[in-house]
């Protein structure tokens, strides 16, 4: 309504009006339509301008409501804005040549018209040429007329131009519906499709998620996107697409959640061999599905001996039980409250086995057995020794009495796998009363939970070989160094038994009060793994 003229105009129509078009914001109330009937309805949008439109203005403001609320239709046919959004317009490039005559005056300009619209633009000069006409309706059929002007006259128009083209355009952007949940994965969203086409017929619509940017294309609502994340909440927008291009997005839909699921698979790390077990790390998955990952889990292959770490981030997995000499490789998988996720990759391969100064079963491993063999006369095979991470005395005689005290069985065995024997031999002997294979023997360690109470008083060669290997022991985590002077359980005679200087690896036959050092060894086999340094000896 024109306020200050009265003037009101109904679905583009001028109509008699009553009451001056007043208006009262606070009722939302306006005055009568004419003077035999009154409004009746519901007001949807007000739109307040501070001056009377101009009819292009007002045409604008009617195109707009228009679109927005679905009355196209009852615009009259002719309205410039019954098929295309104000603001949306387009061109069309119209092509002519000069005519065979001037009239005998040089052609000074061309002018080039539309129909319908009467939309002009010109062309100066005698030459032909073209002629960019802007602001043409979309979905509108155009023809187009040239007339040439001179100093004297302007021309008839041309015949029109054929055939009638049509301007296009993007289309609107689709009315969002509502997405529903379809499974852990997937979620339909409907949609509306644009009142205007742009001109061209809408080849199709993409829905794109939030978050991720998942999309999914089709030519009908619903359109159903797939490959979702379990468990995560996501709004939606759509857009439609046609000849001239993509429209803009839509509104957002609602939030609509997937059903949680099994957790993405881990990422698999590196494994890194121990004797007799691995340690494989992973990196938990970008998603879990929804629910918390509870554990993780690794199996070998070969085997498929497995072990298990809980919490939902990453980290690493030992794998105990293996065997050595045999190569593996390692997959991870994730738990949660759905189920177990699908396997990892698989990690590099590694052999389980030993090497000198590896920490193992209470101490550190010096010796192995170039073939596996009873070591200490139990009757079982072992692989090889292990001597403790510290002395168990500074200083202490190799067996309490004096000098002339002999043992009662001639412990005097010096090769490697003598040395348990001669513990006991010296601990056995009438009258014993102490020493340094008691010290040895009653030496204890609890490692990875297990207790180790086996160990020795080492033999000359026993003894050696730990000077031999020194450097490699005093490297692990957790090693006392050595001192100088230290016992062995091989006797040398009566008063004297063999010992070892770890500073120079020189062997002496010593008395046997002197005050010597004592570091014990025990056998291993097979067993719990690894030390962790970290957590120490009890």
């Amino acid at each position: 309504s024109n306020g200050a003229s009265g003037e009101l105009f109904l679905d583009g129509t001028s109509e008699d009006a009553v009451g001056g078009g007043s208006l009262d914001l606070a009722g939302f109330t306006i005055g009568g339509r004419n003077s035999v009937s009154s409004w009746n309805g519901t007001i949807a949008e007000i739109i307040v301008i501070d001056s009377d439109p101009t009819d292009a203005e007002r045409q604008i403001i009617e195109g707009y409501l228009a679109h927005k609320w679905g009355l196209t239709a009852n615009l009259p046919q002719g309205h410039p804005y019954k098929e295309t959004v104000p603001g949306k317009t387009g061109s069309a490039d119209v092509t002519f040549t000069a005519p065979a005559s001037d009239g005998g005056s040089p052609i000074t300009s061309y002018e080039v018209t539309s129909s319908p619209g009467g939309i002009t633009g010109t062309l100066s000069g005698a030459s032909g040429g073209t002629v960019n006409i802007k602001g043409l309706a979309i979905g509108t059929p155009y023809t187009f007329t040239v007339t040439a002007t001179n100093a004297v006259y302007t021309s008839e128009s041309s015949v029109a131009s054929s055939p009638a083209i049509t301007p296009i355009t993007t289309p609107d952007a689709p009315i969002i519906g509502t997405a529903t949940t379809l499974s852990d994965s997937e979620i339909s969203v409907a949609f509306t499709p644009p009142s205007n086409g742009g001109g061209s017929p809408i080849t199709s619509y993409t829905v794109t998620s939030s978050p991720g940017g998942y999309t999914a294309t089709g030519s009908t609502s619903p359109i159903v996107v797939s490959g979702l994340n379990g468990g995560t909440g996501y709004t939606f927008t759509v857009t439609a697409t046609n000849a001239a291009g993509t429209s803009d997005a839509s509104g957002s839909s609602n939030q609509a959640t997937t059903d949680t699921r099994i957790s993405d698979a881990p990422s698999i790390g590196t494994a890194t061999a121990g004797y007799e077990q691995a340690t494989i790390t992973f990196t938990a998955p970008a998603h879990d599905g929804g629910a918390a990952i509870t554990s993780y889990l690794a199996t070998s292959s070969p085997g498929g001996i497995r072990g298990t770490v809980s919490g939902p981030g990453s980290g690493e997995i030992t794998v105990t039980g293996l065997t050595n000499g045999v190569d593996y490789t390692f997959t991870v998988t994730a738990i949660n409250e759905n189920g177990t996720s699908a396997p990892s990759s698989a990690s590099n391969s590694v052999t389980p086995n030993v090497a000198v100064g590896d920490l193992l079963q209470g101490g550190v491993v010096y010796y192995i057995a170039p073939t596996p063999t009873d070591l200490d006369g139990d009757g079982k095979v072992d692989i090889g020794l292990i001597c403790a991470v510290e002395n168990q005395s500074d200083g202490i005689a190799w067996i309490l009495g004096g000098d002339t005290q002999s043992t009662a069985n001639g412990n005097t065995l010096e090769a490697i796998g003598t040395g348990q024997s001669n513990t006991t031999a010296m601990m056995n002997q009438a009258g014993y009363t102490g020493g340094a294979a008691q010290v040895a023997e009653d030496y204890s360690v609890t490692d990875n939970g297990v207790p180790y109470n086996d160990w020795f008083l080492p033999s000359l060669e026993e003894l050696n070989e730990m000077y031999s290997q020194k450097n490699s022991i005093e490297a692990a985590a957790g090693v006392t160094p050595f001192g100088t002077d230290y016992w062995s359980s091989s006797e040398h005679n009566s008063s004297k038994a063999k010992s070892v200087d770890m500073s120079s690896g020189n062997d002496s036959n010593t008395n046997k009060s002197s005050q010597y050092r004592v570091r014990a060894i025990r056998t291993f086999s097979g067993g719990t793994g690894l030390s962790d340094p970290d957590t120490g000896f009890d």
